[in-house]
């Protein structure tokens, strides 16, 4: 009853809708039953009236067209023609002559009309008509229409609620999910975690105006809002003066360790760049740690994401033992990204509650990965490099997400089309663009060829939103778009990486162990009731046409085209 009280404006225009198409269909019912048919009633007039035996008679008829023929074709001459026509209120219209019949068709009920038919020679007959049908009474047309109306209003209001049922149990399950995902909590192996503190701030804020001092921390934190988002570093929070952030969380990213460290760097240059240009005497305090972190959301009114652990209050610890205008990391740091920057060994430094513990300053990104005149911005061969981590991770959510329940057949394939990937790409020299477009657009490949129902890499949403995960520029996502389409329609391949791809693909064709792939294959094939000599022939119909586009692929072929083919035959007739 209450979803019924909340649809009341849906329903009732339901009922104003359904009542308007009743009513016009009962009103088409009632005018085609007043609308006569132009079938004619037929009366044969026999040839003793024509004679002149019997000159009058009595016809009634039940439509308003009516046809009069002559019971025999009269052998005199001159014929009878209808010379007069009269009526009693209505008029008798004459429709058609002929020498062997007439007709005529009324206006009305014609209750009375006579009909005189003479001949030239003076000899007559008149026919006195009478005309009426039986009329549905009004009130049966008026419960037709409640009915109408009734039927439709009832059908409309059961599919309005049927709807909102399924929109309101689809919005439960929704949010039951959403909030399962939300309560759960997630241990992450490996994450980096940043926390900043400003120097002295304490004695700062106590002689510094407020509305000043908020404006300026306001301005520190949005650039530092700006700078996680560039790298795709998760913001936590902020307490007072200190702000804290952490790579790898919540989506697991393998270059965290970097792009938390080029963070860092990014914002002890943005310090200095606002001491060097105003009077401001702020300086800034970077510590940063790597190491596994447990997240969740908590609150109830307001839920916020969160992580805590070790790892945290370690660097936190870095924070506090480092130095103003510096970026301080741990041993665990170091060892992630000591190939792509400059550091400074420290020594082993006391840590709250730790004890020793080693540290580094990282003094500046090394020279061939940063920009011409920067000491801490990345080139593109940093970020080319970076991204081939981050396919990685998209590999391995592939393999948990939409491999999770795939049989072993298929996800041996995937992982031998990915290594066969890598093979050719590095055999042909391919460089790191061309790598990272190759690997991406394999992997959509695989998965719009074995998985055509998942919604995941499907749908311009679906891909748009992985590519955008893994920072690919507006260039790169063409190209990952035309190469897939260009797979997807099995055009021949037009240039290197879509030969490298095609070859990976058919790389079974040249393997030793071709039949065990294919009864492999065979098993998960989309129609299982395919014959297995039906689906064998198919393939040796392909390796027939197979052509390996790379030298490189060329070279590992296990058996060439011929034995392969012999093999097929010898498997199939056997």
């Amino acid at each position: 009853m209450r979803e019924i009280i909340n649809l009341m404006p849906q329903i009732s225009n339901c009922v104003w809708r359904s009542s308007a198409l009743a009513a016009f269909f009962c009103l088409t019912l009632s005018c085609s039953q007043n609308t006569e048919t132009q079938q004619p009633d037929v009366f044969r007039v026999p040839q003793a009236m024509l004679d002149g035996a019997h000159p009058d008679t009595a016809v009634s008829f039940s439509r308003r067209y009516m046809r009069m023929a002559w019971d025999v074709v009269p052998s005199f001459e001159p014929t009878y023609t209808v010379t007069q026509i009269s009526a009693s209120g209505d008029t008798i219209f004459s429709a058609e002559t002929s020498d062997t019949w007439f007709a005529f068709m009324t206006s009305g009920d014609a209750v009375g009309s006579t009909l005189t038919v003479q001949s030239a020679s003076g000899s007559s007959f008149r026919v006195a008509t009478s005309y009426g049908r039986k009329r549905i009474p009004g009130w049966v047309w008026t419960l037709v229409a409640a009915l109408g109306v009734a039927a439709v209003a009832g059908v409309g209001v059961w599919f309005l609620v049927r709807r909102h049922r399924r929109e309101l149990e689809l919005a439960r399950k929704q949010l039951s999910e959403t909030e399962s995902n939300v309560r759960k909590s997630r241990k992450y192996e490996f994450a980096t975690v940043l926390f900043t503190d400003i120097q002295g701030f304490t004695k700062i804020s106590a002689h510094t105006d407020p509305e000043k001092l908020v404006d300026e921390l306001d301005r520190y934190f949005i650039y530092f809002d700006e700078l996680v988002e560039k790298y795709g570093v998760e913001k936590i929070k902020t307490i007072g003066d200190s702000y804290m952030c952490a790579g790898g969380v919540p989506d697991v990213d393998s270059a965290n360790p970097i792009e938390v460290v080029l963070v860092g760097l990014e914002m002890i240059a943005y310090i200095e760049e606002r001491r060097a240009s105003k009077e401001e005497f702020w300086n800034i305090r970077v510590g940063i740690n790597t190491g596994p972190v447990m997240s969740a959301y908590l609150g109830n009114i307001k839920k916020v994401f969160d992580i805590w652990g070790d790892t945290v209050n370690t660097a936190s610890r870095m924070e506090s033992g480092g130095e103003a205008g510096r970026v301080n990391i741990s041993e665990s740091t170091y060892q992630r990204v000591r190939d792509f920057f400059e550091c400074e060994y420290r020594g082993k430094m006391p840590v709250k509650y730790k004890g020793e513990m080693d540290m580094y300053f990282v003094k500046r990104l090394k020279e061939e990965y940063c920009q011409q005149g920067s000491t801490c911005k990345p080139n593109d061969a940093l970020m080319r490099k970076l991204q081939i981590l981050r396919i990685h991770d998209f590999e391995e959510r592939v393999r948990k997400t939409i491999l999770a329940d795939a049989s072993a057949n298929v996800t041996s394939r995937f992982d031998d089309i990915l290594s066969r990937i890598r093979v050719l790409a590095s055999l042909e020299g391919f460089s790191d663009d061309e790598t990272i477009i190759c690997g991406v657009a394999t992997i959509f490949c695989f998965v719009h060829a074995n998985f055509p129902k998942d919604t995941t890499l499907s749908g311009k949403n679906g891909s748009e939103a992985v590519l955008a995960k893994l920072h690919m520029s507006e260039e790169q996502r063409e190209d990952v778009r035309r190469v897939v389409i260009h797979h997807q329609q099995g055009k021949n391949p037009d240039g290197r990486v879509e030969e490298v791809i095609a070859d990976a693909f058919n790389e079974v064709y040249g393997r030793k162990d071709l039949i065990p792939c294919l009864l492999a294959m065979h098993e998960e094939a989309v129609n299982v009731k395919t014959k297995l000599t039906t689906f064998l022939s198919a393939h040796r119909e392909r390796v027939v046409q197979n052509t390996f586009y790379t030298n490189s692929a060329r070279h590992l072929v296990e058996s060439p085209k011929n034995r392969q083919i012999e093999i097929l035959d010898e498997f199939i007739a056997g």
